[in-house]
């Protein structure tokens, strides 16, 4: 049986060594868990009026890459792409006029 190693790193300190979030039975599972993260971290780093450009640099700045040992998932890309949602999904009708 293969486990799929979670690790996690602070884009805030490029020396510091990845911890380990998690081992999961299967590649599908071990993704979710890196979303999972990259969702809770750019929910700490998000405020009210912010763009989704500005989410994503406090993300590549502060937040958190999580990463699957071994296999291709890229935080940043799913990060970039989250910050878009985020910040459209909590857009009002209000906020846009």
């Amino acid at each position: 049986m293969s486990l799929f190693t979670v690790l996690v790193r602070e884009n805030s300190d490029a020396d510091a060594e990845p911890r380990l979030l998690g081992r999961y039975l299967s590649r599908e599972e071990a993704i979710a868990a890196c979303k999972r993260r990259v969702d809770e971290s750019l929910a700490e780093l998000y405020t009210l009026g912010m763009s989704a450009e500005t989410l994503f640099q406090h993300f590549s700045l502060f937040g958190e890459e999580a990463f699957v040992a071994g296999q291709s998932f890229s935080s940043w890309d799913y990060a970039r792409a989250q910050s878009a949602t985020l910040v459209g999904a909590s857009a009002t009708p209000d906020s846009l006029s």
